[in-house]
């Protein structure tokens, strides 16, 4: 938009995976693993650093909002797949949020590095509620091309 604000809209793919040792909502407490295959679909504002508008480097925060589509998988320790007891939406609220560094290159594409923390209202990024309080948050760390128009 100018030497200090943009505008970025996009998709991220991520894969989660992990384990836990036990978790009260299975049954007989089983250690359970679960993977993730999340598609999220921005958009962001990213503020500059003024003092360096006249140069091909930018350092910039970000914040927008977005939606992602989340496809948790559940096994227990024998690795077979879980039943989903629990009826939810697959596609979820996201707020974007994080900071970044590119290099601005004559052509209008940048290239850069980005890291950004994810706030959902969302339980269930790992297939099961470990919480009421606490909501599922996840990040990402990018290597970034973009086109400026």
């Amino acid at each position: 938009m100018n030497n200090w604000f943009a505008l970025n809209m996009g998709m991220d793919y991520a894969n989660l995976s992990g384990q836990a040792p036990f978790n009260e909502g299975l049954t007989e407490n089983d250690p359970f693993s679960f993977s993730n295959d999340i598609f999220e679909f921005f958009a962001k504002t990213e503020f500059m650093l003024p003092m360096l508008s006249r140069s091909p480097f930018d350092i910039y925060g970000f914040a927008g909002i977005g939606v992602f589509f989340s496809d948790a998988r559940v096994f227990n320790a024998n690795d077979r797949l879980l039943e989903n007891s629990v009826d939810y939406s697959q596609v979820q609220p996201v707020i974007p949020m994080g900071f970044g560094f590119s290099y601005r290159l004559p052509n209008s594409l940048r290239i850069g590095y980005e890291f950004g923390w994810r706030n959902t209202i969302f339980h269930y990024l790992d297939g099961v509620q470990m919480t009421q309080d606490n909501y599922d948050n996840y990040f990402f760390n990018n290597l970034k091309i973009s086109f400026g128009f």
